[in-house]
């Protein structure tokens, strides 16, 4: 015959190993840089998984000596616990959502000001979230998504602090030129270096820079730069030639594509390009639709402001 009190100490016990199973994946597996790794976390975190594996063995081992009423609570209290965690973890995804949307929004408004950039940071940003999605998932667990799109949408943020008549100059730079150019990376980095929870992005912006035959801005070579860095390359070379510039006349996406398959293995990862490559050409297109209809928003209301 089922025991009723058997029954609800057995679904209790699983709805808590179901809880230590998501909390340990979301706050460890998972953890990005809006939930950074702070101390105190850490602690209340292995404290709240202790003591529901705790209950969960007290639970096992007593099961046949648990109260009706006793039982019932616990089966109770392990579905409201259940339903809080579910509830807790839904609001912070809206936040991480929501604080994206607001970064997002926040570099298109300063991109609209800025000609050195103009709408290159979200072209960028939008390509490499894209690439991930269409990454094997053995090198997408290598790769937390949403650290991946804070370091795609600050990668050229150091560009700010290199004056437009360099960023911007039609001919051949010169030596002093070029060797200002190439400190970007190191001025993202100190941008970003007051924020603790970025140190990893940090280093993914540092050497988006990098060649796969290492002779990049800091001499990394293959799999020595990160698996970041090596998609926002992708990302970013194939923004860098379809994007309009001063200097140059706009090439089209075939022409694009071509110029990513010239130098994949030289400067890019060949195996990221050949991923890239076989992305619909709709769904590649469209992230620069997307940096168009913000811009040209954003162009409007700063127009309509002044």
């Amino acid at each position: 015959m089922i025991n009723p009190v058997q029954v609800a100490v057995v679904i209790g016990i699983i709805l808590m190993i179901f809880n230590i199973v998501r909390s340990f994946y979301y706050f460890y597996l998972k953890n990005d840089v809006t939930l950074a790794n702070t101390g105190w976390r850490k602690a209340l975190t292995i404290i709240l998984l202790i003591l529901m594996i705790v209950v969960c063995v007290e639970s096992a081992v007593s099961a046949n000596s648990i109260p009706t009423v006793a039982s019932y609570s616990m089966l109770i209290g392990a579905i409201l616990y259940t339903l809080t965690l579910h509830w807790m973890f839904a609001q912070l995804d809206g936040m991480k959502e929501r604080s994206m949307n607001i970064l997002e929004t926040l570099m298109s408004i300063l991109e609209v000001g800025e000609p050195t950039l103009d709408g290159h940071l979200l072209h960028v940003h939008n390509l490499t979230v894209l690439l991930y999605d269409y990454l094997p998932p053995e090198k997408q667990r290598k790769i937390n998504r949403q650290d991946l799109q804070y370091a795609s949408l600050f990668n050229d943020i150091g560009k700010l602090g290199i004056p437009g008549r360099i960023i911007n100059k039609p001919g051949k730079l010169g030596s002093d030129e070029w060797k200002l150019i190439k400190t970007h990376p190191d001025i993202a980095t100190r941008i970003l270096l007051p924020i603790g929870s970025f140190d990893t992005i940090s280093k993914w912006i540092k050497y988006h820079h990098e060649r796969m035959d290492g002779n990049g801005y800091f001499g990394l070579k293959g799999e020595e730069i990160p698996l970041a860095s090596r998609m926002i390359a992708v990302a970013d070379t194939y923004s860098a030639i379809t994007m309009t510039r001063s200097y140059r006349p706009t090439l089209s996406y075939e022409d694009a594509i071509s110029e990513l398959q010239l130098v994949a293995g030289s400067q890019l990862d060949p195996e990221l390009v050949s991923i890239f490559v076989n992305i619909p050409k709709n769904r590649v297109l469209a992230c620069m639709e997307d940096v168009e209809e913000k811009m040209t928003r954003y162009q409007n209301e700063k127009i309509e402001v002044k």
